[in-house]
């Protein structure tokens, strides 16, 4: 989206990526520019921006990205005042910071004050986009009134195909694929067999970020998914408060624990009838129900390991 509405005549558009740890000379990571030329230009005025927070960053409590999330409005200012007027979009990737009411009220006023100075500077358009798959943050959010909130799912199937043979062309990929077929679930195996391309979706959905996670366990996703199982579903379960179980079947079955699910940033509401792109079609072997959908499929396998564990008397977390 970036790259596309930078290619239109008299736009500058910039994506955030606001959960990137880095180190600060490495905004580039952080910060891109829609359009080249403008890279060396965002990186410098984000730094002389950021130049007197760096001094307090504890890169060990903070990431490096959500400081520049918040501080985006500052940087788009700075970034027109180097190039001229132009029409701006920003875009905030995966912001989790408003889990207090006044933290996200705040932050909202400033992208606003920075939108009404660019337009009375005489900018035509100012669109800023800020994404969350954070349930608390999404809740916050809504209770805005200079927002309006938009089902933005995971890439469709195309796309991630597109993606997918893109990594085919790597010549380390050839041994990942043998990994991914010999490592997957006999549930995923019998729904692709060994189309590779249609295992990755069996368990990412098309969400970019659950393959950098896949990838970080030598793509092999029986580990990624007792990973997620140990780190994500396990802690839940052991207060005791709530099992996923009914919603392994079908996502909709249980609105209530759903919103407890998405609160936890397992789940996410489907709305259907305002999205941005094209909503997922149900299929409750991928997670998706007609109300409700695990973020990414890869979170319900993970339940169905944390409950099989508990139904064989496997360990607890921490035991």
């Amino acid at each position: 989206m970036v790259k596309k509405i930078a290619g239109y005549s008299g736009w500058v558009s910039v994506f955030v990526d606001a959960v990137r740890d880095t180190a600060p000379n490495s905004l580039g990571s952080i910060l891109l520019a829609g359009k080249n030329r403008y890279a060396s230009v965002l990186a410098e005025v984000a730094r002389e921006v950021l130049q007197g927070y760096l001094g307090s960053f504890n890169p060990i409590t903070g990431s490096l990205g959500t400081l520049v999330a918040k501080l985006i409005g500052d940087i788009a200012s700075a970034l027109i005042k180097k190039i001229g007027l132009w029409n701006v979009f920003i875009a905030v990737d995966d912001v989790k910071i408003f889990h207090e009411k006044a933290v996200g009220d705040a932050y909202l006023a400033s992208l606003y004050r920075t939108m009404r100075v660019l337009r009375d500077e005489g900018a035509e358009r100012v669109v800023i986009l800020i994404a969350t798959s954070d349930g608390e943050s999404r809740k916050v959010l809504g209770r805005a009134s200079v927002s309006a909130q938009r089902l933005l799912w995971n890439m469709d199937q195309d796309s991630f195909q597109e993606l997918v043979n893109e990594l085919g062309r790597l010549n380390k990929f050839q041994n990942w694929k043998r990994s991914i077929i010999k490592s997957s679930h006999e549930e995923v195996r019998r729904r692709c067999g060994n189309d590779v391309g249609c295992i990755l979706w069996s368990y990412s959905g098309g969400n970019p970020r659950s393959l950098e996670s896949l990838a970080n366990e030598n793509w092999n996703p029986r580990t990624w998914v007792k990973r997620l199982a140990a780190m994500r579903i396990r802690p839940l379960l052991d207060t005791g408060i709530v099992s996923p179980r009914s919603l392994i079947d079908d996502p909709d079955s249980d609105d209530h624990l759903a919103d407890i699910m998405t609160q936890h940033n397992l789940m996410s509401p489907v709305t259907r009838d305002n999205a941005l792109g094209i909503p997922p079609m149900k299929d409750y072997e991928l997670g998706i129900g007609e109300r409700w959908a695990w973020q990414y499929p890869a979170l319900r396998l993970a339940a169905m390991e944390a409950l099989g564990d508990r139904r064989q008397g496997g360990p607890r977390l921490g035991s």
